[in-house]
């Protein structure tokens, strides 16, 4: 739970920037992949919020493990 706060303050910060999340379940079948790409903060939140809906549900299930990771956005 605690990795959403960060990545909310970090988009928040650069939104310049282009954020991917990605979650692996236990046999490295990927569950989510969303990229979020330059824009408003506020929309940013409400794509995020959505993301975790569904991430939540698989750490209620049992263990993923997570890999976040951002990179600027080229060509824009």
């Amino acid at each position: 739970m605690q990795i959403s706060v960060i990545f909310k303050q970090v988009i928040s910060k650069e939104v310049k920037q282009q954020y991917t999340v990605i979650s692996y379940a236990d046999n490295n079948v990927r569950v989510v992949e969303t990229t979020i790409k330059k824009g408003s903060v506020e929309k940013a939140h409400k794509q995020i919020n959505r993301i975790e809906v569904v991430l939540n549900q698989y750490i209620a299930k049992g263990a993923i493990r997570w890999q976040w990771e951002s990179r600027p956005i080229s060509n824009m």
